[in-house]
């Protein structure tokens, strides 16, 4: 190409160039415009959702309506469905965060046995008595017995130390039902040992759940508990 032609092409090139740059610019501008629309678009009809919902008015499939917050809850979550393209950070904030949907109950526990069991036989309920949490006071430390405030699904964990050469069967029972049982033998050795259990269960509200030694299976030796060390354990908390 002649140095002329380029001479001529060169301020054209540079024209071009700069009308694209300002293209993109606007561009940017108005995806930016259209994102804080749609931000704006989504509070605005979580927020009527979350004044106006009629938990009567709605029936999904496999739903219980259980609760006026659960409900709206779950007409949160098909409605962010529809904003697939709203940024994560967002959705969270709106979800846990924000302030759209209060938590209707808040629960949560943790207990352990301020000294141990002497031999406490079969068919008997454990009593965790020092509290160290007890968010929304549904646990008892006198008895050892949780209630249900609300329907839901709920996790529980227990933890007993069985004396050495001592054999302790447990179950965490959810009213008169057993939901899981746990071992721990030390009866071949002379030292503690511990066993573990953790389960999610759905339960009504007014249920009760705590931990009580086998019904039938021989129990020896004593549930064993240091505050100082290690501790026999129980604590649960509302999942959903």
């Amino acid at each position: 190409m002649a140095n002329k032609d380029r001479a001529e092409l060169t301020p054209k090139i540079s024209a071009l160039e700069a009308k694209i740059r300002r293209s993109d610019y606007r561009q940017g501008k108005l995806e930016k415009t259209i994102n804080r629309l749609k931000k704006i678009i989504l509070d605005l009809k979580l927020k009527t959702l979350t004044e106006n919902v009629d938990i009567d008015s709605i029936s999904e499939g496999g739903y219980r309506k259980t609760s006026t917050e659960k409900t709206k809850q779950t007409v949160i979550f098909q409605t962010l469905k529809d904003y697939s393209d709203v940024p994560r950070s967002q959705k969270k904030r709106i979800l846990t965060g924000g302030g759209a949907v209060p938590s209707a109950h808040v629960v949560a526990f943790y207990a352990y046995m301020s000294a141990n069991e002497p031999n406490p036989g079969k068919h008997h309920t454990v009593i965790f008595n020092t509290v160290i949490t007890n968010v929304g006071s549904s646990y008892n430390h006198h008895d050892g017995v949780f209630t249900a405030p609300t329907n839901g699904v709920y996790v529980f964990s227990w933890n007993l130390y069985s004396q050495f050469h001592g054999l302790i069967a447990s179950e965490l029972m959810v009213n008169s039902a057993s939901k899981g049982g746990r071992l721990s033998d030390s009866r071949s050795v002379s030292e503690d040992h511990s066993s573990s259990g953790t389960l999610v269960v759905e339960i009504s509200q007014g249920d009760i759940v705590y931990i009580r030694t086998h019904q039938t299976l021989s129990i020896s030796g004593n549930i064993n508990s240091y505050p100082s060390s290690y501790q026999s354990s129980f604590c649960g908390w509302l999942l959903i």
